[in-house]
């Protein structure tokens, strides 16, 4: 099991789904870092059990986030918009134990 901790902003709103009669609350985070001197936008899904109206009306886009939770690591070919081949990158799922609020949106770069 891989325990992951990570501050990010919300990519979009967060919303409440029923995934084989289960519900879940489902939201992305951004989470940006530098490597070899770029920019570099790691996208983490995120899902929570259990209906949460409450959560789900505050988890909107861009709103700066603390998670914790278990993640599954794997990856898929990526292809950008003006390439020709396909790349292999990184797919981070997070099963969330908690969530944090912080203060409004924010720029979550490491150096």
């Amino acid at each position: 099991m891989i325990q992951l901790n990570t501050f990010g902003n919300v990519g979009r709103d967060a919303k409440n789904e029923t995934i084989n009669g289960n519900e879940y609350l489902i939201f992305d985070i951004g989470v940006n870092q530098k490597i070899k001197g770029q920019n570099v936008t790691l996208w983490i899904n995120c899902t929570m059990p259990g209906k949460n109206e409450r959560l789900c009306a505050i988890l909107k886009a861009g709103t700066y986030i603390f998670v914790t939770g278990q993640a599954i690591i794997s990856s898929y070919m990526s292809q950008k918009k003006d390439a020709t081949e396909k790349t292999p990158a990184p797919s981070v799922t997070l099963y969330v134990d908690r969530v944090q609020l912080l203060s409004g949106k924010q720029d979550s770069e490491t150096d």
